[in-house]
């Protein structure tokens, strides 16, 4: 039985809390005109409409009509939902007794849900390699207030399939997922997913991905991720530096049937346990793929990824990304797999991407794959700010953008070839200071604002003080992954003081934190933290055991050619890394690309990494920032490695350059 929707005379009508999906018994033709109104009120018109109804009220009776030459053709109504639903039974999960996985299939009604909750509250620890807890043929079923620790060695804390009606509600989930160590074995196969290229391993030596706190799997509809915070997983990801990223996420939405919301949820990273995508959608090019249809994800904080912060690529029917924060990714939304739309990207705030390395792709990425013929994406009255390359446009894409707002260097790129594309009304090359940036995003109900959304001090150690305005909810919190040692967050009154602890900030040179004033209901208001030390990875990097090879220093003019003699003893695999730094400071999108040649074979041009301190970086063949980067497989014997520095981004001096088979001892970022 299919839940909460309604079907009339052929006309399909999807409702969530603030959005409908509408669907005409024969499809859209184009000519039609589309009205609503509250049950009774007067009829109006949507200010933009493709097929959903946004900003609707919760738990409120509508009315709509197609009309056709002035002619009503299809008419239905629909209630939204309701964030309080009424509670039937309650379970409380006694810790003492607690066996994984638990698995749930009760039969709740919309008149009666049944309540699962931890006795007590307390924290329900899982010390198996089980999921917590398994969801399947459930109805009207809630997960609510729990604290999950655990489930180490599984690939998800929460799996919830074939089920309607199912809601997860202010759970604080970490510790969950497959232990690894990061595997510099080359990559064979599948080079998208096999293991290798410095991506984590399990213990049998399978690639570490889609380990999830929340699974949304197939079957499954109607189910609201909400006011959860998910942190510290037990891996991590690597980053585009060595391959494609693979790693944990915090919520996998494997094609459910339809109704999928997240909202006000809090999913926080660290360098130290990073995300792959913070919200993950495999079947990137699948019709039925990832969110596949009729999804809010509102009011989301997503930080700290070495990938996307989300996936929506897929089937993207009537998928709405609307109010969230995203932050700290190689890219922030992702719509490349757009396969048949549309979906609608609209009021959020971008406030600056990097991953680990401080890489940037797209802020919203497009990508080059596959996409849906009629397919469209809309991306409206967004805000991008900081790092990023903004939006690139291809040739086999369908997407519309207006009104956004563009800082810095972000802009729209290579409109004129995407027929099928269009821009207008957006503004570029925009100025804002980061302490203006909006403290409102993530968009939520809360009665309480900061003054600072985002915090960048360099190396000051100086204290913080973020005000408070607005009414504080008594047993309001401050909330923090264990990850972020480096700094302190004190509760007082009406403001939050940050102290920064010098004496654990010296391990490496960035430090990127964040934490949460968050209510008992879940509810939060994130601020994230920057800072810098004076640390610079050391020339020589290597430990005992690991083979490395040292040649001499040398700089590249444009044109210029550098040729490096390096013997090798035994046959293998290896990693060629070079020491510098960037010769124009303060050019973020300085990065010299090199010609790398070895023994008179040309493999392809390298981009290496811009830092304005001394560090290592890799010279990848054929690598560059938004494919995988390769190792090289070598002879016995005496090799001849050439680099040619090229117009673009050259004039650059290494202090030296390495070959090792360990290249993780030269990483940039890892303490």
């Amino acid at each position: 039985m299919t839940l909460l929707f309604t079907l009339l005379a052929g006309l399909l009508l999807r409702p969530s809390f603030n959005s409908c999906s509408v669907y005409p018994q024969e499809g859209w033709k184009g000519d039609e005109t589309v009205e609503f109104r509250q049950a009774g009120g007067a009829w109006e018109r949507p200010d933009f409409f493709r097929g959903s109804l946004t900003g609707l009220r919760e738990d409120t009776a509508y009315e709509l009509r197609i009309l056709r030459s002035g002619k009503t053709i299809e008419s239905g109504s629909f209630r939204t939902w309701k964030s309080n639903v009424p509670v039937a039974r309650t379970i409380e999960i006694d810790p003492a007794s607690f066996r994984a996985p638990c698995v749930i299939d009760a039969q709740g009604s919309p008149d009666g849900w049944v309540r699962y909750t931890v006795k007590g509250g307390a924290v329900l620890e899982n010390p198996s390699s089980e999921p917590t807890f398994i969801v399947r043929g459930a109805r009207y079923v809630l997960l609510d207030g729990m604290t999950l620790r655990g489930a180490r060695g599984a690939q998800n804390v929460i799996f919830i399939e074939k089920s309607a009606g199912v809601r997860v509600l202010g759970c604080d989930i970490a510790g969950w997922g497959r232990e690894g160590k990061p595997n510099y074995t080359r990559l064979t196969g599948d080079k998208r997913f096999g293991p290798g290229n410095g991506r984590y391993i399990d213990a049998k030596g399978r690639a570490i991905d889609y380990d999830g706190a929340i699974r949304i799997d197939k079957g499954a509809s109607e189910v609201v991720v909400e006011r959860c915070y998910m942190h510290d997983p037990v891996s991590r990801s690597n980053a585009w530096y060595y391959s494609h990223p693979k790693g944990p996420q915090a919520v996998i939405v494997a094609g459910p049937d339809h109704s999928t919301v997240l909202r006000w949820n809090d999913f926080v990273g660290s360098d130290a346990h990073r995300w792959n995508d913070a919200v993950e959608g495999p079947g990137n090019f699948n019709t039925d793929g990832g969110f596949n249809r009729d999804a809010d994800i509102c009011g989301n904080f997503m930080i700290f990824a070495d990938d996307d912060c989300i996936e929506l690529d897929g089937g993207q029917r009537e998928i709405r990304c609307w109010g969230n924060r995203f932050e700290g990714a190689f890219c922030g939304v992702s719509v490349q797999g757009c396969m048949v739309g549309p979906s609608y990207v609209f009021d959020n705030l971008f406030s600056g991407l990097g991953d680990e390395y401080g890489q940037c792709g797209q802020t919203v990425k497009t990508g080059g794959g596959r996409h849906g013929e009629t397919a469209h994406s809309f991306v409206y009255d967004n805000l991008f700010w900081g790092p990023g390359n903004g939006i690139v446009m291809r040739e086999n894409l369908a997407l519309e953008a207006w009104n956004n707002s563009f800082f810095g260097s972000q802009k729209i790129k290579a409109l004129e070839k995407s027929p099928a594309s269009k821009a207008w009304d957006n503004r570029f090359g925009l100025t804002l200071p980061e302490q203006e940036l909006d403290p409102g995003y993530p968009r939520r109900p809360l009665p309480f604002s900061l003054s600072r959304a985002r915090i960048s001090v360099g190396r000051s150690r100086e204290p913080v003080v973020i005000d408070i305005t607005g009414t504080l909810p008594e047993g309001t919190r401050i909330e923090k992954p264990q990850a972020f040692d480096w700094f302190e967050a004190t509760l007082s009154g009406h403001s939050v003081t940050v102290r920064f602890l010098d004496e654990k900030m010296h391990a490496r040179r960035d430090y990127r934190g964040a934490f949460l004033l968050r209510t008992p209901e879940g509810l939060s208001r994130p601020v994230s933290l920057y800072a810098t030390s004076s640390y610079v990875p050391p020339l020589h990097a290597e430990r005992p055991g690991d083979f490395a090879l040292y040649a001499p220093g040398f700089s590249l003019a444009p044109g210029e050619t550098r040729e490096v003699v390096l013997d090798v003893p035994r046959a293998g695999q290896y990693y060629l890394m070079v020491y510098g730094k960037s010769r124009k400071e303060g050019s973020k999108s300085y990065r010299p690309q090199l010609e790398v040649s070895m023994d008179g074979q040309t493999q392809g041009v390298s981009v290496q990494q811009n830092y304005k301190y001394p560090t290592w970086t890799m010279i990848a063949p054929g690598g560059n920032l938004e494919s995988m980067t390769y190792d090289w497989q070598l002879e016995a014997g005496r090799h001849r490695l050439q680099l040619k520095g090229l117009p673009i981004g050259c004039d650059y001096a290494y202090e030296a350059l390495v070959l090792t088979d360990n290249p993780e001892s030269f990483d940039p970022n890892r303490e």
